[in-house]
């Protein structure tokens, strides 16, 4: 039979599967209705045969379909026995059912014209509620029709008819007819049974390779994160070598010639250390390390200042940068992260304007303050208009000019704006110009504690520093500009040699790089000395951006530097930390 052949193609075991668990459920839900439909037939021939006849037949109804609904549970539950087994016990319930159901027709001698219309009725009722049992399963779905219809057509058939209409033969005809209908009705019920099931089994499949893909691509970009923390840890160490040694050099008495030369070197490194900054930013704003500080700010002083700053790189490319803004605009957010937001989406837009106007405009509605940044550049096209977010992704800069940065700016306005839960828009037209817009909620204009940072300022004459670090060439550096600065420096390259240097002579501040050799590392260094001077001021200088160093460094509760370290920064950090512990000074 068609179906059949559908089911025993080796690649149709799950179809299988699902048909034996389909037919198990409905064995349960049958059994009361064909309970009742037994005790009907016998009520029409309870006084006029014996019990045992009737009602051992009622019995022998009731007792085989408990028996189906047990039996085909049991072995629905049982791996052991394959699914093409299982529908062999199937189809011996249903012929057996069949049969059962049959025998009724022994009654009909016994009984009225009325109470054989109703039987026949209740019989093919059943074979019809049979194919939804059976969900159309063409094997089980005959073993069970079969035994019925055809005794019931051959009953009627050759039943003596009460008068010469042929109304017997008729019915007999109808019932085979009917047959014939049902049976094309349950190849229907399972071909869709069949297509629920594909289409089930290809959303699965569809839902098992997105999820490897989704895998593949958290592995890629995770593969990519670590090779971008690496070659960023690999890059920051010559980097934060030059950057000491530069320092150093600019405390020397230098020619003219050679000061040039100084100057032209440490602005080379800080461009590339601006860089390297980028991608430090986006690994700390993906490890979540990035702590938002909220207060109140007024938005028009902050963007007034913002805008001066960029007035001189404006008009360097004859750009016209204006601001127009509202006065004691307040708002409560985070405005080291927003002015770096603002700074960010300028300079992008300053960098892709050749020619007209950039203007900054902030405008009140309702509750909410809108600020747009508007340029008339060469605009974004619509595909590119959500690639724009992703990491060292460009528009017009297929060459890679290193003058217009990694093109990770804008992935970090859209990191840090999420973190600050403020929405922003953009509409942009090729050769026309683009605008970019954030939503503030107001606050009240009241006065509200704004956290200050500030440099220390002072010297670190006299100070003895330990100074601990796997790089020769970095140790050396570091040495050498310390002890320019006035400081004696010790070095150590792992725990073992800084826990000894500690011991010979207590320092004022120990300075660790994180990474240190083999599973060595600078908390556990700074754990160890704590260990001897509890209240040691101490500071990471590290190369790591990979989110997971970065939470490791964050936990550890040690103050952080990431490398290249100015030397203004590295002074202010040193004497920050010592002033934390001022009697170690003594």
């Amino acid at each position: 039979m068609q179906n059949r052949d559908h089911i025993v193609d080796s690649g149709e075991t799950k179809l299988e599967d699902e048909l034996v668990s389909s037919l198990a459920r409905q064995g349960g839900r049958v059994t009361l209705p064909i309970m009742l439909s037994a005790t009907l037939i016998a009520s029409f021939v309870w006084d006029q045969l014996p019990f045992y006849s009737w009602g051992g037949w009622v019995l022998f109804v009731t007792a085989l379909s408990l028996l189906r609904w047990g039996v085909v549970e049991k072995l629905n539950k049982n791996p052991a026995v394959s699914s093409t087994q299982k529908l062999h016990v199937l189809l011996l319930f249903s012929i057996l059912n069949g049969s059962a159901h049959a025998a009724a027709l022994f009654f009909f001698p016994y009984i009225g014209d009325y109470e054989r219309a109703i039987l026949s009725m209740v019989l093919i009722g059943l074979c019809a509620g049979s194919i939804g049992a059976n969900v159309g399963y063409m094997p089980v779905f005959l073993g069970y029709l079969l035994p019925i219809l055809v005794s019931l057509s051959l009953t009627w058939a050759t039943l003596p008819s009460s008068d010469d209409s042929h109304t017997t033969s008729f019915v007999a005809i109808l019932i085979a007819v009917l047959g014939v209908l049902l049976i094309l009705l349950a190849k229907d019920a399972f071909k869709l049974f069949r297509e629920s099931f594909d289409m089930r089994s290809q959303q699965s499949k569809l839902n098992q390779e997105l999820q490897a893909a989704l895998e593949k691509a958290e592995s890629a970009s995770l593969a990519k994160t670590r090779f971008l923390a690496a070659a960023s840890h690999d890059l920051r160490q010559p980097i934060h070598t030059l950057s000491l040694l530069g320092a150093a050099l600019n405390q020397q008495e230098l020619n003219a010639n050679s000061r040039e030369i100084a100057a032209h070197m440490n602005s080379a490194l800080q461009t590339l250390a601006s860089q390297l900054d980028d991608l430090l930013d986006i690994s700390k704003l993906d490890a979540g390390v990035v702590k938002v500080i909220q207060h109140q700010i007024d938005l028009d002083k902050m963007l007034s200042r913002i805008c001066n700053d960029y007035k001189t790189v404006a008009t360097e490319k004859e750009l016209v940068l204006t601001y127009k803004g509202l006065s004691q605009s307040y708002t409560e957010t985070d405005e080291t992260q927003l002015e770096r937001v603002v700074r960010n989406l300028i300079s992008n837009a300053i960098k892709y304007t050749n020619k007209g106007t950039i203007l900054l405009t902030l405008t009140a509605e309702g509750e909410r303050y809108q600020l747009s940044i508007k340029d008339t550049g060469i605009g974004i096209a619509l595909e590119d208009q959500n690639k724009i977010f992703e990491e060292f992704y460009q528009v017009g800069n297929s060459q890679r000019d290193r003058r217009k940065g990694l093109g990770l700016g804008l992935a970090i306005v859209q990191r840090s704006l999420n973190m600050l839960n403020i929405p922003l828009n953009l509409k942009s037209t090729p050769n026309t110009g683009s605008e970019f817009s954030l939503t503030f909620q107001k606050s009240i204009n009241e006065t509200l504690p704004i956290p200050v940072v500030n440099l220390r300022t002072g010297t670190i004459d006299n100070k003895h520093i330990l100074v601990i670090d796997d790089e020769i060439d970095v140790s050396r550096s570091m040495k050498i500009l310390l002890e320019g600065l006035g400081s004696s420096v010790d070095v150590a390259d792992c725990t073992q040699a800084a826990i000894e240097a500690v011991k010979i002579r207590k320092p004022d501040v120990v300075l660790s790089d994180l990474r240190l050799t083999e599973n060595d590392n600078g908390i556990a260094a700074l754990n160890e000395i704590r260990k001897i001077y509890p209240d040691m001021p101490a500071l990471l200088i590290t190369g790591e951006s990979e989110p997971e160093s970065l939470q490791k460094v964050e936990k550890s509760g040690f103050k952080m530097l990431h490398k290249p370290v100015s030397v203004e920064i590295l002074k202010s950090k040193i004497l920050e930390v010592s002033q934390e512990n001022p009697h170690l000074n003594n």
